[in-house]
């Protein structure tokens, strides 16, 4: 996923904005596939953010914006407590024995006031979760 960082010009935001959402759900949604096809864990998550919002920064924006961070929060702690409370286990290479897999993902509290600095720290948290999953991927994917 590559996400875009923010110049902190109004009339960019909205793109910006959008358009790295609907990558994070892509990508987000490609990993879950993922985990049903190459290691079983079977589940029905899947991602989907209203990816619409209001022309201006104002109180519909903000309250967009918070509202489409709600449904990605709650979609990560979903996921979170999926993987923590499968039976899906690594194995320790010298001793053999199971080692319960522990993901935990950012909480995402980032301030969400008008300027870049805030939103592209956002972005970067955003990417780190991904960086988490797609880490777990290879560190499991089957040869």
């Amino acid at each position: 996923m590559s996400i875009r960082m923010w110049d902190g010009k109004p009339h960019t935001f909205k793109s910006v904005w959008l358009g790295n959402l609907a990558e994070f759900e892509k990508a987000i949604n490609g990993y879950m596939e993922w985990m049903n096809g190459d290691i079983g864990l079977y589940n029905s998550l899947s991602l989907k953010i209203d990816l619409t919002l209001p022309n201006y920064f104002g109180r519909e924006r903000r309250i967009k914006i918070q509202d489409q961070m709600k449904v990605i929060r709650s979609f990560l702690i979903d996921v979170e407590r999926m993987m923590n409370d499968s039976s899906y286990q690594e194995y320790d290479d010298e001793t053999g024995k199971a080692i319960p897999y522990r993901l935990s993902v950012q909480a995402l509290d980032v301030p969400l006031t008008n300027d870049a600095k805030n939103y592209n720290a956002l972005f970067k948290e955003l990417e780190r979760n991904l960086d988490l999953l797609n880490k777990f991927r290879d560190d499991n994917a089957s040869d």
